[in-house]
């Protein structure tokens, strides 16, 4: 299984990767850096999130997505446009990285952005739950999303 990481330059990211590595998955990570210095073993995709091809591109022969997103203006597009994109490339797995209750500080547009995404992946669960989809989610800072053979709803 491969597993791409967005955001795996920064630093959460980096760990994220060296993490996934120290427990022998296949890592690939997309970074818009084409100097990008990423620990031994992982592959590098080069892309930009708001580049739907370029994401497209990276997620060939990848299983699983953990999605983390910069705080910028347009994270909420980014972040969906990666989610849809994942969709269409049937990946098996979406871990994405939000905030702690986030829906609680709603006057913070980086708060705010997160809570949408979170929003969104929940009512892709819902209509996968009406299709009879096998999936999960595991609620928390990290909202993630898989089609397995059980569900788990918070």
């Amino acid at each position: 299984m491969k597993i791409l990481v967005t955001g795996g330059t920064g630093k959460v990211g980096t760990e994220v990767v060296q993490a996934l590595l120290r427990r022998g998955e296949s890592v690939r990570v997309l970074t818009r850096n084409k100097e990008a210095k990423l620990p031994d073993g992982a592959e590098v995709a080069i892309g930009d999130l708001l580049d739907p091809d370029s994401v497209r591109s990276a997620m060939n022969g990848v299983d699983k997505l953990f999605l983390l997103v910069g705080n910028v203006a347009d994270e909420l597009t980014q972040a969906l446009l990666t989610v849809a994109v994942a969709r269409q490339a049937k990946v098996k797995h979406i871990t994405y990285l939000s905030v702690y209750q986030a829906e609680r500080f709603p006057d913070v547009p980086h708060f705010i952005g997160k809570y949408a995404v979170e929003t969104s992946l929940k009512m892709l669960l819902r209509h996968l739950l009406r299709r009879s989809i096998p999936h999960s989610l595991s609620c928390g800072p990290v909202i993630s999303s898989r089609m397995m053979p059980s569900s788990n709803l918070c």
